[in-house]
Parts: structure tokens; sequence; C-alpha cells
């Protein structure tokens, strides 16, 4: 019947998406898993957290990508953000886990992260101090 071959069109079509779905949710866990050995390298060599040239650069490629591709900038600039502030959260996460303090001492992992505005500025180097992602 024609009811039945459009739900089964609508359900190949669903299948298509999540299908879809998974390997977004792989990709994501793939970069998150980078970006905690990226958190552990610059633990290991001082390097601050947030690297505003970097993340401008990301986030530009992405948006000129979008317009490409016909994507909302809007949309895509929200969902790199999002990434982008997990990244960062991951990368804390290594970095305190690697610059723990030593048994007995007052000072703790967190007072060596200079919060600004939310965005982490870790190590040596001053260029995590911009925290505007726009």
């Amino acid at each position: 019947s024609p009811g039945a071959a459009l739900k089964d069109r609508l359900q190949a079509l669903r299948d298509q998406i999540d299908r879809i779905d998974e390997d977004i949710a792989h990709k994501l866990g793939a970069r998150l898993d980078i970006a905690e050995r990226i958190g552990e390298y610059k633990a290991e060599h001082n390097v601050a957290i947030l690297q505003p040239e970097r993340w401008e650069a990301i986030l530009q490629r992405q948006l000129a990508l979008a317009r490409e591709l016909g994507l909302g900038e809007a949309f895509v600039e929200t969902f790199m953000n999002a990434i982008h502030e997990e990244s960062i959260r991951r990368q804390k996460m290594a970095w305190e886990h690697g610059h723990a303090p030593a048994e007995g001492s007052q000072a703790s992992a967190t007072s060596k992260i200079g919060m600004n505005g939310g965005s982490a500025n870790l190590g040596g180097d001053q260029q995590g101090e911009r925290t505007n992602h726009s």
C-alpha cells in the first residue's frame, strides 16, 4: 500500500540519520580524546590551555566550510563553541592531573589555573588571556 511504502521510506531516512548520529558521536569522542592528549602535552610543557589564535583559526575555517555547505553560520558557531568548551574542560582536567600538588602541600592544582571569564590561562605563556570566542 502507498501508506506502507511512505512509512518504509521514512524509516529508511531515520535509519540513515541514526547512523550519521553514531558517526558524529564517535568523531566527537575521538576529537575530545585528542584534546585531552593536548592538555597533557600543555601541562608537561607549561603551555596555556587557551590559545586564542588557534581557536580563531579553527572557528573561521569551520564558518567558511559552513558557508560552502550552506549551513547556518550561527548554528555552526554554537556547535563549535560547545565542542571548544568541552575540549577546554578536558584539557583543564588533564592539566590538573599533570600538576597535582605534592602531598602535604598547601597549594592546590586549581590554584595554578588562571581563570578569566570562564576560560583558563594555564601555563607560563600569556596567550590565554583573550576569552572572546567570536
